[in-house]
Formats: structure tokens, C-alpha cells, sequence
């Protein structure tokens, strides 16, 4: 139930009636099939919520405060729940052509769909008004959201827009950062992979990228070091090929990823989308990742997509990428509007750069690929670090 009045015109009534159907009503029903979910150790609680339970908008202050409440109460559940086998998931809709007067609200004629977007302001209007610095696709993207439903293939994509929204609302400033990347030195929540190795469940990795997975030790490194963690629970493939960019790995998902029925996917395309010869704009390569992204979570949602962001390359490589840091943007960026784990091995191999060029070229001997002592000492220690995996036991 929901609410198209000013904050003058809406009678307390109609608030407490919201309240009671949108929050109480859903709580309620929780309570009653909760404890059959916990005896038998599996279920999933599913809540639509709505884009304005991540903010506010004028004319609808009781029903984004229900929304509201609906993630405060259930993203306590879903931690309160969380190791016995439940999952809680919060549906968050854009605007759609519906009756949303509560009893009790005022007494003007009711409003439907996008009609009263002149009076309210659609999502995108919302937007320029409230952060006028936002670029320009993410008001778009809101407008988009506000109109009619989205394909049912869309929908992991509008998710990630309303995601990335909300996130401008909160914090404009922190678009330009990289919050969404695994730092080096943090302690670190185990990802789900190794959630579910430390849960005897066998998990099978994919890498998917260039030269730089392929032609290099650390994909082998890091297998031999989780199984050494975690024996009998881990395999993987290298489905990496050298000299190759994100539109073809577009074009070969299906043969080199998904028909191997993958667990969890690494993507490492950006080094090469940089490489000017290639003419793969920035714009080609964040659609090429997210298509990536959407297959792969499409093929399994239960599949773990995670984002790598690689090294500064020097020499002669380095000319034809000139603005390498731009693609490596791309995965930061994609990755924290998608809530995905991205390891960003990047400020290390630059501190090294800066402060040791020896090292770095002991690391990466041609300047480009990372040899085995790079992978050994560098890549594979901060790829166990961000995913979360357990120390060894000391022999």
C-alpha cells in the first residue's frame, strides 16, 4: 500500500494503515513460516520492498518510511538467520501503474502510474534535483526504472542501477573511489567460494581473461594453496587465452565458461580492453563485462563472479595502453554497483613500482606479465588474503 500526499495533506490514520500493511503485514507472516524454514534447515524469504525503501521522495514520506522499515527488520533477519540455512532477499521495484491511496490519507483523487510523475517527480527528475553532480546515464537509468517492468532478464541489471543510485544519494563523492575493492593488509569475511569450501562443499573455479591469467602461475598457484587449505573442495580451469579482450570473451562464454559449470568466475579482461590497437572504448568494455556478468549470474545466480583488477605495465607495453587506469576503473566501478568482490592487485604492484623498480622488474620481467616470482610472492598472497581464506597451520 502506498501514498501519493504531501506531508500537510496525509492524516496519521493513513500513515499507521501503511504501516500496518506494509511492514506489520509481512512481519507477520515471517513469524508464521520462520520456524518450519529453521527445523528443516532451508528456505528463502522473499520481501518486495520498493526502490524508495533506499531513499526518499516527495509525496511518499509514509510509504518510503514503511520500505525503510521493511530493510531494517529484514536485514537483521537475514544475519540473524544466515548460518542456518535461510536467505532473505529484498525486492526493490521501480515505479509501476498502480492504486496507492491508503485509507485515511487525503481526500484528493487518486493517482496512478506515471501520470503523477509531473507533480512527484520521477526517479531521474529526483535525482538532478537532489544530486545534480550524478552522470547523466545514472538519471537515465532512473527514469528507466520508473516506467513499466522490466524484462525478467533486465532485472539483475536494474538492480544494479538502483544499487549504484543509492549509493549516489548516500555518498556522491564516493563514486569516485575504489570502496568497492579488496585493500591489501585488511582482514577480510571469507566470499561465499570459501564459505562454502569451509562447508565441504566442493567449489570449481574458473579464470576467464587474458595472457595475464593465462600465460602466467598464479591461477595454478592459488589452486594448490586452497587446496592446501581446504583439501578435496577446490578445482579449477584456466579458460584464459593470451592477446584476447572482453569482446571476445563475450563471444566465448558459453564454450570456455559456462559449459564447464562453473562455481565461481574470475574476469580479467581490462588490461587488454586498454590496448589501443583493439578499439575497445571504455564504453564497449563496462557493456562487455556487464553482459559477462549478467550471463554468468543468469547461467547460476548461485555462481560467484569476482572482478580482477591486475598491474601498471612498463617498457614498450605500456604507450599502446594509454589510459590503462581508466579501464582498470571500469571493474571497480562495475563491481561495487553489483555488490561483487573485486581484488584490486593494482596499489600493490605501484608501491612496488615506486619504490623498488628492481623488484618490479623481478616481478614482471617483461614489464607486462608477471613471472612466477610475482605470482608467488605478490598476486596469489592477495588473492587468499581479499577472498577471505584461512591461514595455514604452522608445520
Amino acid at each position: 500500500m502506498g501514498q501519493r500526499d504531501r506531508v500537510e495533506e496525509t492524516r496519521i490514520e493513513g500513515v499507521r494503515r501503511i504501516f500496518d500493511v506494509n511492514v506489520f503485514g509481512p512481519v507477520a507472516l515471517t513469524q508464521a513460516v520462520l520456524p518450519g524454514m529453521l527445523a528443516r534447515g532451508a528456505g528463502r524469504v522473499a520481501v518486495v520492498s520498493s526502490v524508495l525503501g533506499k531513499f526518499g521522495a516527495p509525496g511518499r514520506p509514509a510509504y518510503a518510511a514503511s520500505k525503510h522499515a521493511l530493510h531494517g527488520y529484514f536485514d537483521s533477519v537475514r544475519a540473524e538467520v544466515h548460518d542456518c540455512g535461510v536467505r532473505v532477499t529484498l525486492v526493490c521495484p521501480g515505479y509501476g501503474p498502480a492504486r496507492l491511496r491508503a485509507p485515511g490519507s487525503a481526500g484528493h483523487r487518486p493517482r496512478t502510474g506515471r501520470g503523477d510523475d509531473r507533480r512527484m517527480g520521477d526517479l531521474g527528475g529526483i535525482l538532478k534535483r537532489f544530486a545534480p553532480t550524478v552522470p547523466a546515464r545514472f538519471c537515465a537509468a532512473a527514469t528507466w526504472t520508473s516506467g513499466a517492468a522490466a524484462p525478467i532478464g533486465q532485472g539483475r541489471r536494474a538492480m544494479r542501477m538502483k544499487t549504484a543510485l543509492l549509493a549516489v544519494l548516500c555518498a556522491v563523492g564516493a563514486l569516485a573511489g575504489r570502496a568497492g575493492a579488496a585493500e591489501p593488509g585488511q582482514a577480510r569475511t571469507p566470499c561465499r567460494t570459501i564459505q562454502r569450501m569451509e562447508a565441504h562443499e566442493h567449489q570449481h573455479l574458473v579464470m576467464y581473461g587474458t595472457s595475464i591469467t593465462w600465460a602466467t602461475t598464479w591461477v595454478d598457484q592459488l589452486t594448490r594453496q586452497l587446496y592446501r587449505r581446504y583439501p578435496g573442495y577446490v578445482t579449477s580451469t584456466n579458460a584464459g587465452m593470451n592477446s584476447k579482450n572482453s569482446r571476445w570473451g563475450v563471444r566465448h562464454l558459453e564454450e570456455r565458461v559456462l559449459a564447464r559449470n562453473p562455481d565461481c568466475v574470475f574476469l580479467e579482461f581490462a588490461i587488454n580492453d586498454a590496448y589501443a590497437p583493439y578499439e575497445v572504448s571504455l564504453e564497449e568494455s563496462r557493456k562487455n563485462l556487464e553482459d559477462l556478468i549478467d550471463r554468468v549470474q543468469a547461467f547460476d545466480p548461485d555462481c560467484e563472479v569476482i572482478l580482477l583488477v591486475t598491474n601498471p605495465v612498463q617498457g614498450k607495453a605500456a604507450p599502446v595502453r594509454p589510459d590503462l587506469e581508466a579501464y582498470y576503473d571500469i571493474p571497480r566501478a562495475v563491481g561495487r554497483e553489483c555488490g561483487l568482490l573485486v581484488i584490486d592487485l593494482f596499489p600493490r604492484w605501484a608501491q612496488v613500482l615506486r619504490e623498488d623498480p628492481d623488484k618490479f622488474k623481478r616481478y614482471a620481467p617483461d614489464l607486462l606479465h608477471p613471472g612466477p616470482v610475482g605470482c608467488r610472492e605478490l598476486i596469489t598472497p592477495a588473492i587468499l588474503e581479499a577472498m577471505g581464506a584461512k591461514p595455514l597451520d604452522p608445520d
